[in-house]
């Protein structure tokens, strides 16, 4: 299967509904590698809320908007905890492109087959039914989903993983149009391979410029591994070719670790530039130029803009999101803090520090499940929960890191437990080797089986 046949069968549901699409692994920060199932024992543990489910919550109505890896891993948690629960997924694609290990298809290493992963094993199930469609606004009152279609789905207890959106209006001529020439390709589809095929036509010589926003955006490493696998393809192909990195920020996650990679693995091949010299403010498409906060103008062969980014385009026009672009909750149920009965997971939460990476969106979906299903039972909310993170970026073949981070959910909000944290130190081979398969085994195990049966 090439490259744009995968596409097109990753956006056949989009296009079923006019386009209108939408957007792992359990591991503990330790990284012991744990599967999904056994973590989520130790963190469910002896909690009794299939009992209070199969008490008070018979045939409650449970729908999910969204079926990536939030939406994903809270069904598959509500499934595990009440074979009771009527269960309704809105989600217009038969299967997710994902985001983890997509940078690998810039670099050659992989297809985008290889990165799609069909919704039939969750979706398939007898307990859930499935709506192909996309779902864009929420009557709270009525407690009904109305959908692109114009039908609406009724609710008692709503879960919303409808990912990111782009903010087109915080760069001066960056529009949805603009992404034809100088693509995101952050939202893993069409815009990845058309940022493939402009590295393929760009001749050996060429200048690829990357932009990344500020904070918080999805998976913080992933321009600077982005930068680093799309060096490993010049190095092969293209070897008189630079990378420009275009900052906003005055430093980037992973920092140390991505700059011994570079002057080992590419020297010279990547500059980066941050502060007013690397802000980009506007850019001029037709030109593939960009102008940045100092003033100055540049061009490239390859222009790669990731503008500042909210929470999915639904929740705007619901009222779940705030003046920041993003969906504030109530961090031990993740109930949304604007909307009753209804709870935020994966991307489109206002979190804090907590990263937007898959393996958060897992842990959150399965915390909402657990809080919905209390809920439904007539339980009161935790005191206090657990959301736990890895983070892996490649720099080369067998060449990566891990960050890992503890949070924990209270009614103060997310407070990392900073006595837990993890990140992989510089200057071991070895490490960097281990750190490579033991990414290579999340996305290739529990991540993926999210979607499974």
């Amino acid at each position: 299967m090439t490259p744009a046949e995968a596409e097109a069968g990753a956006a056949a549901g989009a296009a079923a509904v006019a386009g209108a699409a939408g957007a792992a692994e359990r591991m503990e920060a330790g990284m012991d590698g744990l599967t999904r199932r056994g973590a989520v024992g130790m963190i469910a543990g002896s909690m009794a809320f299939p009992s209070l489910a199969r008490a008070g919550a018979k045939s409650a109505r449970v729908v999910l908007v969204g079926a990536g890896f939030g939406g994903a891993a809270a069904a598959q948690e509500l499934l595990r905890l009440d074979p009771r629960l009527d269960i309704t997924i809105i989600e217009p694609r038969d299967r997710c492109v994902t985001c983890p290990y997509s940078n690998m298809v810039l670099a050659g290493w992989r297809d985008m087959a290889s990165i799609s992963v069909s919704f039939q094993g969750l979706l398939g199930r007898k307990r859930v039914r499935h709506i192909r469609d996309a779902a864009v606004d929420i009557d709270p009152e009525k407690r009904r989903v109305r959908l692109y279609s114009g039908k609406s789905v009724p609710y008692d207890r709503l879960i919303v993983a409808s990912g990111i959106g782009m903010r087109f209006d915080a760069i001066s001529y960056y529009n949805e149009t603009a992404t034809s020439l100088l693509p995101h390709g952050y939202l893993p589809g069409p815009q990845t391979v058309l940022l493939r095929n402009q590295l393929e036509a760009m001749e050996d010589g060429g200048s690829v410029l990357i932009c990344p926003p500020k904070l918080p955006y999805r998976c913080p490493p992933s321009p600077y591994e982005r930068a680093s696998l799309i060096a490993d393809y010049l190095k092969r192909e293209k070897p008189r070719s630079k990378i420009v990195i275009l900052d906003a920020k005055e430093q980037f996650p992973m920092q140390e670790l991505f700059r011994e990679a570079w002057d080992e693995l590419y020297p010279g091949m990547i500059e980066w530039r941050s502060g007013k010299a690397g802000e980009v403010v506007a850019v001029y498409p037709d030109d593939l130029a960009v102008e940045t906060a100092s003033g100055e103008r540049l061009t490239g062969d390859v222009v790669n803009v990731i503008p500042p980014q909210r929470a999915g385009s639904m929740t705007a026009k619901a009222g779940l999101s705030d003046a920041t672009g993003w969906c504030p909750v109530d961090a031990r149920t993740l109930e949304s803090a604007l909307m009753p009965d209804v709870h935020i997971v994966g991307d489109s939460m206002l979190g804090g520090d907590v990263p937007k990476t898959a393996v958060v969106a897992c842990d959150l979906g399965e915390l909402a499940a657990r809080a919905v299903v209390a809920a439904l039972g007539g339980q009161a909310a935790p005191r206090e929960e657990r959301v736990r993170s890895v983070c892996y970026a490649h720099a080369g073949r067998s060449w990566a890191m891990a960050s890992g981070k503890t949070f924990l959910a209270s009614a103060a909000g997310f407070i990392e437990e900073s006595a837990k944290a993890r990140i992989s130190k510089a200057g071991d081979r070895d490490a960097r080797r281990r750190d490579s398969a033991e990414a290579d085994a999340q996305y290739n195990g529990p991540l993926r089986a999210m979607f499974a049966a």
